[in-house]
């Protein structure tokens, strides 16, 4: 069974897009907070996985029942 880590940043499209390409390189994925792909509207607060297998369980734990704030 994987661990997950959850650390919790904002960052800007800018500093997002210059990540992607090597978390993506790694077999990782880089989302918005509800899985979909990074454009120049999605929010500062990104989902970034080191194993695109975990997307799902990790979008599923940040949003348990709601209780997370993004504020």
């Amino acid at each position: 069974m994987a661990s997950i880590t959850v650390s919790l940043y904002q960052l800007n499209i800018k500093m997002t897009a210059a990540l992607l390409p090597i978390v993506t390189n790694a077999g990782g994925t880089i989302t918005d907070w509800y899985g979909k792909p990074l454009n120049m509207h999605s929010p500062k607060h990104v989902v970034a996985v080191g194993n695109r297998n975990l997307l799902l369980e990790a979008i599923e734990l940040l949003s348990y029942e709601g209780k997370l704030s993004l504020s």
